[in-house]
């Protein structure tokens, strides 16, 4: 709560930031992740790949955590169950 107060208090420097939690993750990966927290099977159409798509993405948070002390405390599988269940949280 502490690092996102500071970034919106700031509001004469804008930048971006990649805010991720250090593990690589595919898209079938996160497909289960997704049908883990949402307890729905997706209806996933495979495709063939395109010469730009990336196989896994882990994002560098150096930048996040020099300028603000930022470090993950939720993995991504926790962040995706807690998102659903803020979802449904505020749909009911």
């Amino acid at each position: 709560r502490r690092q996102r107060q500071m970034c919106i208090r700031d509001r004469t420097h804008i930048t971006t930031y990649n805010v991720g939690y250090g593990e690589g993750c595919t898209i079938n990966q996160l497909v289960e992740h997704v049908e883990a927290a949402t307890g729905r099977k997706l209806d996933v159409e495979y495709v063939p790949a395109r010469g730009y798509d990336c196989r896994c993405n882990v994002l560098n948070i150096d930048k996040i955590n020099a300028e603000h002390d930022w470090t993950p405390e939720v993995s991504l599988k926790k962040g995706l169950l807690r998102t659903w269940k803020w979802i449904q949280f505020r749909l009911a």
